[in-house]
């Protein structure tokens, strides 16, 4: 949809030869006007006007612009008064509005299941936890298949991860370092109730090393060891 914006500017003249009167806009968009008039040896006045577009700073500024004018003339005591109307009407293009959330562009969005950053720099588990806290978002708690879509996206565009415990393997949002076995989210709320439970084939194998839990390039849930530097993926929800 494009949008028509309109500026008017009204002006009395007095029929001096060779005056001229200018304005402009503020802020981004600025119009500049020159209104000249001239008499020839008939004595004839000829009157012109002319506009310019200054656009600062905006990408989107460029759109057509039309001119009107319309002027009328009056004689009093001897005096002439002319006076000039003119609009400006401008085409602009619609603008682009990017929907990024909580004020950040660097999280992806998954239509109609959140927000997502995937981190290649590893960490530990609570290092990674507390990332993702800094930047708005928590840990990753998967809580549908369509949810472990998106960890296997981010595995099918081959991320590098340098250094990593396993480039096989993210951080994500739940642990059992209270109680073993008894696994709880990041956001408070018992694994269990998430709604996804699908363990990596062999997990959770338990042990007392064994507290902070991960996803499989296949998005299915692992419980890893304390001492491992993985990758980890960020989620804020929509």
């Amino acid at each position: 949809m494009l949008f028509s914006m309109s500026y008017v500017i009204v002006m009395a003249l007095l029929a001096v030869e060779g005056s001229k009167a200018s304005t402009c806009s503020s802020n981004e968009e600025i119009f500049h006007f020159s209104i000249s008039n001239k008499k020839n040896s008939s004595l004839h006045r000829t009157f012109q006007v002319d506009v310019m577009k200054n656009t600062v700073g905006n990408a989107n500024g460029t759109g057509e612009i039309s001119l009107d004018v319309a002027h009328g003339r009056t004689l009093c005591n001897n005096s002439e008064l002319v006076r000039m109307s003119t609009s400006v009407s401008v085409l602009e293009p619609p603008i682009t509005i990017v929907d990024t959330p909580f004020g950040r562009d660097d999280y992806e969005l998954f239509p109609s299941i959140g927000y997502y950053k995937l981190h290649t720099t590893v960490q530990l588990w609570e290092a990674a936890r507390e990332i993702c806290v800094r930047e708005g978002a928590h840990l990753i708690v998967i809580n549908s298949d369509a949810e472990a879509t998106v960890v296997k996206e981010y595995f099918s565009r081959n991320p590098t991860f340098s250094g990593s415990s396993s480039a096989s393997y993210v951080y994500a949002g739940f642990h059992d370092k209270y109680t073993e076995g008894d696994f709880v989210t990041v956001t408070g709320i018992s694994l269990s109730k998430t709604g996804y439970m699908k363990w990596s084939s062999g997990q959770p194998n338990g042990g007392s090393i064994d507290n902070f839990g991960g996803l499989d390039n296949q998005g299915l849930l692992m419980d890893i060891e304390d001492t491992w530097r993985l990758g980890f993926i960020c989620e804020k929800e929509l």
